[in-house]
């Protein structure tokens, strides 16, 4: 029997490639700062474990944005 097609929508792609860079215990706000940094690396093509890596390093210049406009 032939495998059905399976649909991923680009939504969920992105929010999975979100979801497994900045795991599950980011404060909203912080993660919506990271997203735009987190999703330059999708859209190059980066694997979500390599920018995984760079995690505390995305947070902390989320973070420092977020204080700099406080």
């Amino acid at each position: 029997m032939g495998r059905a097609a399976v649909v991923v929508s680009d939504t969920q792609t992105r929010e999975g490639y979100i979801a497994a860079v900045l795991g599950p215990d980011v404060p909203s706000a912080l993660r919506h700062e990271a997203e735009p940094e987190v999703m330059r690396g999708h859209d190059r093509g980066v694997p979500a474990e390599e920018m995984a890596a760079r995690r505390a390093m995305i947070l902390s210049r989320a973070w420092a944005r977020m204080a700099a406009r406080a």
